[in-house]
Formats: C-alpha cells, structure tokens, sequence
C-alpha cells in the first residue's frame, strides 16, 4: 500500500508544480520530479505514522539559460509548497523547500539543477 501512497504523491506533487515528467529530466528546458525517499517521524499505536516524504526537482538548461532555470525550479518549489494534497491513504500535514535550485552536474552544453522538497504526513499501515 504504501508504494501506492508514494506514486500517487509522485503524480501530485508533479501536477501541482507543471512538471514534464516523473523521473530525473531528460533534456534542456524539460524538468523532473523523482521520489527521493521517506522517513518515519513517528509511529503511533494502531499502525499510524507521521512520515517525511522528499522529492528532487530537476530541469536541464544551457549555459545561457541558467538564471532563468533557477527562477523556473523556485517557482516550482513554491507551487509544490503552497499546493494541498488529497491523496487517499494519506493525510497531508504540510510541506517544505528543503534545498533551494543548485547546480547538480554539468558537460559542455548541458547544466542540470536540482531542488528539494518535502511533504509530510500521515500514513495508516
């Protein structure tokens, strides 16, 4: 069931911030979003427990478009921290930027940002 939870908070999370694709972006001026992994916060009697779900965000620019991907990905960011989430088989408590747009790799014509994000919530086991 979780794996259900956290696919579904993929597509959300991808949808509230007008991303192209569930996955690491696959070229310039294209983003991603990719599940980067959760944490249990704390576990309650009954099976409930608060979890810390993180995203990546990525986009892909070239050397001329950097600025203007940095300010497309904190865009994005702030739309995903802004959003309300009704997924079933969570309770949505908040969200967070966790690392704001920076450089993850680069070539020769390519630069590739990343960001973070982070939602929490409860999940029922």
């Amino acid at each position: 069931m979780q794996g259900d939870v956290y696919t579904a908070l993929a597509e959300a999370v991808r949808t509230a911030g007008g991303i192209d694709i569930i996955g690491v972006c696959d070229g310039i001026g294209r983003t991603g979003v990719l599940f980067s992994g959760a944490q249990v916060l704390q576990a309650y009697m009954g099976g409930m427990k608060k979890v810390a779900v993180q995203f990546n965000i990525t986009g892909a620019a070239d050397l001329n478009g950097q600025a203007a991907l940095v300010e497309e990905l904190s865009d994005i960011c702030e739309d995903i921290r802004t959003a309300s989430y009704q997924i079933q088989g969570f309770r949505y408590a908040g969200a967070a930027i966790t690392s704001y747009p920076a450089p993850l790799k680069h070539d020769d014509k390519t630069w590739i940002y990343s960001a973070r994000v982070q939602l929490s919530g409860y999940i029922n086991e």
